[in-house]
Order: C-alpha cells, then structure tokens, then sequence
C-alpha cells in the first residue's frame, strides 16, 4: 500500500460525494441505487490504486485497473441512463448487469495474469547458469596437460563458449542446456583420455555456441 495513494484516492472520493450531493436534489429511491452501486466501483477502483501486493507484477496491476477503470466509467453510464427511470427495481437490474459483465472481464484478466505469471516462472526455471558452465569448463581445462594433443582443440571450445554473452538468456534456453551436457561429457573424456571422443564433443560444442550467438545476435536486431 502507498499511503501518497490512498490520500489521493480519499481525497477524490470526498469530492465526488460532495459534488453528488450538491448537485442531485431529487434523491429518490433510483438515486440511492445509483448512488450505492456507482460507490462500488469508485471503491474498486481505489483499491486497486492505493492497495496491491509488492510481489505483484506492474503490468498485472495495470490491467486489474484498467478493467476497474472500465467498471467505473460503465457504472457512470449505467447510473445516467438509470436517472431516467422511475422504478428503483429496474435501475438495480441495469447495475447488477454491468457487474456481472465486470465479474466475467475481472476473471479473464486475472486468469491471463496468472497464466503469464506462470509461463515466466517456467521460464526462469528452464534457464540454467551459464557462467557455471564456463566455470566447469575451466576447471576441464587445468585438469588437461600442456603436452596433450587434444589441448588446442580444447581451448579452441572454451574460446567458443566465452567470447559470446556469457549470462543465460530464455531465447537460447535449449542450446544452453546441449552446451552443459556436452561440458559434462568432456569433463568425462578428459578424465577417460578418450581422444576421439574429445574431439567429437568439442566439435558439437563450437557448432552450438555459434548457434547460440546467431540466435542471440538476431533477437538483439529487434
């Protein structure tokens, strides 16, 4: 909650009943229909101006406003048009119509935010650190000797890996992942001194870290 928020909201809502009362002489039963449901939506609506939680993300709070801004201006219509009547139970049939539309459009917003809420959760969680990859790397290569034939080739996939970004990025989430099982297979050759295999699983790596720098090149272009 922002306390410079909810003084704002205050603030505007004290106004509005004051304008209201002024200005309406003829406070029948419709205008307190009127009155009740259209403070329902200016209540919503500041609400979702001065409360919210902080793990709440910005754009999903902007959309349950947007739908409570909407709610407000149809309820604004709804009680001019309402003035005209004369039955109170008409007014309050329109009212309770404009609500149940909101309900449908509040509900929809909320399952769309849930539903993107979820697919970044699954992203974070598919993204691997990259920077242990060239970490485990690293420590392949000290364990490798100066005199191993295999020694430039080795090196040669290191540079691959570690000339292009080296932070994980959700675009390339698959690649990254190729990029750390076929670390862990060298860490197993090195260690088995399995030179073709060596050669095999470096030739891979070169070929997914230029994969990945492409991919990586391409999203920056847009």
């Amino acid at each position: 909650m922002k306390k410079g928020n909810l003084l704002v909201s205050l603030f505007l809502i004290a106004i509005l009943n004051i304008g209201i009362f002024v200005v309406v002489n003829d406070r029948s039963d419709v205008f307190w229909v009127n009155y009740c449901f259209l403070m329902f939506a200016v209540l919503f609506a500041a609400c979702t101006f001065s409360f919210g939680s902080k793990n709440e993300k910005l754009a999903s709070k902007l959309n349950i406003f947007m739908v409570a801004i909407a709610f407000l201006v149809c309820e604004t219509i709804a009680a001019l048009v309402c003035a005209r009547f004369d039955s109170a139970a008409w007014a309050t049939v329109v009212h309770l119509a404009v609500i149940g539309i909101f309900i449908v459009f509040l509900y929809a917003t909320l399952s769309g935010n849930a539903h993107v809420e979820q697919q970044q959760e699954q992203r974070g969680a598919d993204l691997i650190n990259f920077k242990s990859v060239l970490e485990t790397f690293k420590g392949i290569q000290k364990n490798v000797p100066f005199s191993a034939p295999y020694k430039k080739t080795i090196d040669k996939a290191f540079d691959a890996i570690a000339s292009g970004q080296v932070t994980s990025s959700p675009e390339v989430a698959g690649i990254e992942r190729d990029i750390a099982d076929a670390v862990n297979e060298l860490g197993k050759a090195v260690t088995a001194n399995d030179e073709q295999t060596i050669a095999s699983v470096c030739s891979r790596i070169d070929k997914l870290s230029s994969e990945r720098e492409s991919k990586l090149k391409l999203r920056s272009n847009f």
